[in-house]
């Protein structure tokens, strides 16, 4: 929620994101709606962490920005890591290691 006499206009959560899909488009209402629960989540387990949740605008080098995109009209896919053929984690790396010790 933001307060009555914020000069925002966006949410924290919300000023996070870049780009929405087509909302002209049948079904991305609730695909966005599904995104945007998603992405509440994820920040509310960020912060909960104590994990930094600053925006791109206000922190540049290392802030977060979500783009929900769309495959395009002529052909274009939109790809994640996953697509990517990207190599498999060493089996070696425990993921523990990436976070500090309390």
């Amino acid at each position: 929620m933001i307060p009555a006499d914020s000069p925002d206009v966006l949410c924290p959560a919300c000023s996070l994101t870049r780009t929405i899909p087509n909302l002209t488009q049948p079904n991305n209402r609730v695909y966005w709606y599904k995104l945007e629960t998603a992405k509440r989540r994820l920040l509310f387990a960020l912060s909960a962490l104590g994990l930094n949740t600053d925006s791109r605008r206000t922190n540049p080098e290392a802030g977060l920005q979500f783009e929900f995109l769309e495959d395009g009209n002529m052909g274009a896919k939109v790809l994640t890591g996953g697509a990517l053929d990207l190599p498999e984690r060493p089996a070696s790396v425990d993921p523990a290691d990436y976070f500090p010790k309390a």
